[in-house]
């Protein structure tokens, strides 16, 4: 068996290998006013309970007023989030609106319904 080929070929590779280097990271910009959403498992599940990765946010962050969701369920998977009906699916709830859940309308009272 010839192992030159191989020897050669391996040779090559390491030679442009150190021409090539990984990409930089991906890095995360928060801006002011954003929404952080933690969704997971067990793990986020228990940090609605525990809430010290939200905390920390607020501290390393405190000028743009993040708002933090805790999204996380025991038993979701990827594509399995198993819940009764009557529970708004991630789609549903990420695309609540401001104000959805205040039952005292928006600041200027337009939303209060009638007799009210």
């Amino acid at each position: 068996m010839n192992l030159r080929p191989v020897i050669l070929s391996l040779g090559i590779a390491t030679l442009l290998s150190g021409f090539l280097h990984a990409a930089a990271p991906a890095t995360l910009e928060l801006k002011k006013d954003d929404n952080v959403a933690i969704v997971g498992s067990g793990i986020a599940d228990r940090q609605q309970y525990h809430p010290w990765l939200e905390a920390l946010i607020h501290k390393a962050y405190p000028d743009l007023h993040l708002k933090v969701r805790n999204l996380g369920f025991t038993a979701d998977e990827v594509n399995v989030h198993p819940r009764s009906d009557e529970v708004p699916t991630i789609e549903q709830f990420l695309n609540m609106k401001p104000g959805d859940d205040d039952p005292h309308g928006g600041q200027d009272g337009s939303d209060l319904p009638l007799g009210r």
